[in-house]
């Protein structure tokens, strides 16, 4: 709806009819038989006078000429038609453009540019007026030099006392670790891009649809060794169609997305038979829990997040698991060390039980692969949720939250605009 209004406004003439003025600044097509004492052709330059063909909707040049419709080459013509007639009804013209634009000549409109070429035939000079360039100097605003501005730096605002929150995600802590500022402007000043509308599913949308399949196929099968291959495809296969049917009903292209979750059902099957061989059994997905944390100076936070699913092995052994439908690589570098990626420890966490094991599944690309960090799950989980603890009290004492400028988190971070990071030095 903006982006319409927007163009609506674009396109739209105004004119204040309050006020009376024999200066008259208005459109070439709106010059059609009017006549003026003097008339100043402004940005008569070739990118905007004709201007670049901006393309059609229905149909390329060929195929609108052979179907008699408007073609660019008669925009020209009655560009050039209307320029013809605006010269003929004026007294004097000047028409200017802008010569350089970062430091490269910018060529002049080529209407302009054969009418010079006739002049230069028909009387031997051209129509450049070099009077002009010598008034600019003089035209020229005179006054001390202002000073030049001070070279920006990466921002390091404090938490405003009254704006941290008392709850906390484990994606909201995640931006935390990630840079504090992004923290600072997405968590605190609670600032987000607004929402557009979608006209295509992306990453994040097949992702979603991704674990709602796997959650109904779990509840429905727990258990896949009990029933055969063939049969657990083909359940999973429906339950997927089904589940892309809203998004295939809207545009035919999340059909691909589809396509390339049914690719990856057979090695899920085998994974998923592969992991109950080892003793491993689906017990729940999509389990909302929340916990709450005491800090050394006695606050209290609560700790918020959906785990994706949970598997109980031997002995009552609890695995926490998160699916990824990013690539393989990606999910290797979040898992290489510990405590810097703070997702699965703070799941174990939430669990608020004994967590034997913690991965990531990943779920891109042509087969299924497991990735899990180092170390004893309930030792990185003790040592985030100790941590947490311990920058929530400094949030809270006005610690400084400063933009960290890591390329691989700024390159997806809509705040890199506020904290204006391309102008660091």
């Amino acid at each position: 709806w903006r982006r319409w209004l927007g163009r609506e406004f674009e396109a739209a003439t105004f004119s204040d009819r309050a006020i009376e003025s024999p200066v008259i600044f208005t459109q070439l097509g709106a010059t059609r038989l009017r006549a003026f004492d003097a008339t100043l052709i402004l940005g008569a330059d070739a990118a905007h006078l004709p201007g670049a063909d901006p393309g059609r909707l229905f149909f390329n040049q060929g195929v609108r000429a052979q179907l008699g419709l408007p073609t660019h080459a008669e925009t020209v013509d009655d560009i050039e038609a209307a320029l013809a007639s605006l010269i003929a009804a004026s007294g004097t013209v000047l028409v200017t453009w802008q010569r350089l634009i970062g430091g490269e000549p910018n060529l002049r409109s080529p209407h302009f540019e054969r009418l010079d070429a006739l002049h230069r035939l028909a009387y031997g000079a051209g129509l450049d007026d070099p009077s002009l360039a010598a008034r600019l100097p003089h035209a020229e605003v005179a006054g001390d030099p202002a000073p030049l501005p001070q070279t920006a730096a990466a921002p390091a605002p404090p938490a405003p006392a009254g704006l941290v929150p008392d709850a906390i995600s484990a994606s909201g802590y995640n931006a935390l670790m990630a840079c504090p500022y992004q923290f600072y402007a997405r968590y605190l000043l609670r600032l987000a891009e607004l929402d557009d509308v979608q006209e295509l599913i992306d990453k994040s949308d097949y992702g979603r649809i991704v674990h709602q399949v796997l959650m109904d196929f779990h509840v429905q099968h727990p258990q896949v060794a009990a029933v055969d291959t063939a049969t657990a495809c083909a359940d999973l296969d429906r339950l997927a169609v089904s589940a892309f049917s809203g998004a295939v009903a809207q545009n035919l292209l999340a059909q691909a997305w589809l396509e390339r979750w049914r690719a990856m059902i057979p090695a899920y099957i085998e994974w998923q038979r592969a992991r109950e061989a080892e003793g491993w059994r689906w017990h729940a997905g999509e389990e909302q829990r929340d916990i709450v944390i005491g800090t050394p100076q006695g606050a209290q936070l609560r700790l918020r997040g959906r785990i994706d699913r949970i598997d109980r092995g031997a002995d009552d052994a609890v695995a926490v698991i998160d699916y990824k439908t990013q690539r393989r690589e990606t999910l290797r570098g979040k898992v290489l060390s510990p405590g810097e990626d703070v997702q699965l420890p703070v799941y174990a966490l939430l669990w608020g039980g004994p967590v034997s094991a913690t991965l990531f599944l990943s779920l891109d690309g042509d087969r299924i692969a497991e990735l899990a960090p180092d170390g004893d799950p309930a030792a990185l989980a003790d040592a985030v949720s100790a941590r947490l603890a311990m920058l929530y009290d400094a949030l809270r004492d006005g610690a400084p939250l400063p933009a960290q400028g890591t390329e691989t988190v700024c390159s997806y971070c809509e705040m890199r605009g506020l904290c204006r990071r391309n102008y660091w030095v």
